[in-house]
């Protein structure tokens, strides 16, 4: 049985993070526990693979996005005085 890999490489981040970051934001992480000496075959993998996910995550994002009431993400206030569940 093999060992445990030690040149294991990921890009973690929420999908609106991954979205707006540049190409170099998410190369890094990738490229940092192999020292960056990748092989040139590994980098131009990553370069055509980018764009397809992320024009693949903003199909899935943008639906939801519309779906979203105005007031989503927003604190709700209570009246003066008032508190939740009184």
């Amino acid at each position: 049985m093999p060992g445990p890999r030690t040149t294991a490489a990921f890009y973690a981040a929420p999908v609106e993070a991954f979205l707006s970051a540049s190409e170099e934001e998410v190369y890094a992480p990738l490229a940092s526990p192999h020292g960056y000496t990748l092989a040139p075959e590994q980098q131009s993998a990553w370069r055509l693979q980018l764009p397809v996910l992320r024009a693949a995550l903003e199909e899935l994002v943008a639906p939801a996005k519309r779906c979203q009431p105005p007031f989503a993400g927003r604190r709700r206030r209570h009246g003066p005085g008032r508190r939740p569940g009184s």
